[in-house]
């Protein structure tokens, strides 16, 4: 049984399971939140690593 043939047995099984059991799409907008969320979260870390690098360096010197 080649991959495609799996695929095809998904399909087929999606097609036949009801619209109510299956998992909705996601809205534009959480999509949106989880973009902003996780830019803060790189903006944080970043900062962070920035700090403790200005820390390691202020006490080299």
């Amino acid at each position: 049984m080649s991959r495609f043939e799996d695929t095809s047995i998904m399909r087929m099984r999606m097609e036949a399971t009801p619209i109510e059991l299956r998992k909705p799409e996601i809205g534009p907008q959480s999509k949106a939140r989880g973009i902003y969320i996780g830019a803060l979260l790189g903006i944080g870390a970043w900062a962070a690593i920035i700090a403790l690098c200005v820390e390691v360096w202020r006490l080299l010197r």
